[in-house]
């Protein structure tokens, strides 16, 4: 039986949606398909070029995530095969919010789908982005200011520059689309700062509007993808680096040794000492003022709180 997502959590970008993804694991009811970010809408039909010239930068970021997505409708099916008596059936790709395409190809697949979309504060959301491509060792500069300034945030095609700090938080320009095609009582908008303080309730809700059962309690101890810097850079690049022989090797290693490599990883990793500048903070709200101010009427939602100054 061909069992298609009913429910797609399309983003934000560092703004809780691993967290709350292993969160709606947990339901009973709920079937998450189990690749992470699949990213099936956004790459089927999708060139480098659909939104004008590509520079190296985007089309190396391009060709790395194509080769980690799914662009197949069959092989995007497969992964709803283990699907059995759940009512909600998902998946989660932050990219869909941030493809100008995608919306379109969601609603020509199923215009009844349900819309999920968990969004935090731009300006703090591109500030985590900036850290954790430092702590992956994708950013060479050390200083967020620098970084945001070095970003062509006025290019229209998202396969341009290998830096998407800023263009990656401008949510009301992201999801009008959405609203457009798709009827209001489909999408449902969430804070990141709400899950945080209140996970609980958000759950509650999120169930409730899955139509599964919401007196089930999720365990939400557990942050999930936080961004993290190595203590020991080299260590950290032995242990995660995947070359044919690692994978090779994990298939003969005891378990025990793997946990052990997990473990060691783990405790290599610290929370980054990275300043945020006040002239970036002060930057970016000018930046985001107008597309926050169009967001707060388009979901109904007081964002003032996103435009002051700390």
């Amino acid at each position: 039986m061909l069992h298609k997502p009913n429910f797609l959590l399309i983003g934000a970008a560092k703004a809780g949606t691993t967290s709350l993804t292993n969160y709606l694991k947990q339901h009973p009811e709920i079937f998450i398909c189990p690749k992470r970010e699949p990213n099936f809408f956004g790459f089927v039909g999708e060139y480098c070029h659909s939104d004008g010239e590509a520079d190296q930068g985007g089309k190396e970021r391009y060709e790395f995530l194509r080769k980690l997505s799914i662009d197949d409708i069959q092989a995007y099916h497969s992964q709803f095969e283990k699907v059995k008596d759940e009512k909600a059936i998902g998946e989660a790709s932050p990219l869909y919010l941030y493809n100008s395409r995608t919306p379109q190809r969601i609603y020509e697949y199923r215009s009844d789908i349900k819309i999920i979309a968990i969004l935090r504060n731009p300006v703090d959301r591109a500030f985590s982005h900036f850290v954790y491509s430092r702590a992956r060792g994708k950013e060479t500069l050390s200083n967020f200011f620098d970084a945001i300034k070095e970003e062509e945030i006025e290019v229209k095609n998202i396969w341009y520059g290998s830096r998407h700090y800023v263009r990656l938080g401008f949510y009301y320009s992201q999801l009008e689309p959405y609203f457009q095609l798709f009827k209001p009582s489909q999408i449902r908008i969430y804070l990141y700062k709400d899950l945080a303080d209140n996970s609980s309730k958000v759950m509650q809700n999120i169930f409730q509007f899955l139509e599964v059962d919401d007196s089930f309690l999720v365990n939400t101890s557990v942050r999930h993808n936080q961004s993290l810097m190595p203590k020991n850079r080299v260590l950290h690049n032995l242990l995660t680096n995947q070359s044919q022989f690692k994978k090779l090797m994990k298939k003969f290693l005891p378990e025990k040794i793997i946990n052990a490599g997990k473990n060691i990883r783990n405790k290599n990793l610290e929370k980054p000492k990275v300043d945020f500048p006040v002239e970036a903070r002060n930057y970016l709200i000018s930046i985001y003022k107008e597309d926050i101010l169009k967001l707060q009427s388009l979901i109904n939602c007081d964002l003032s709180h996103w435009l002051e100054n700390r």
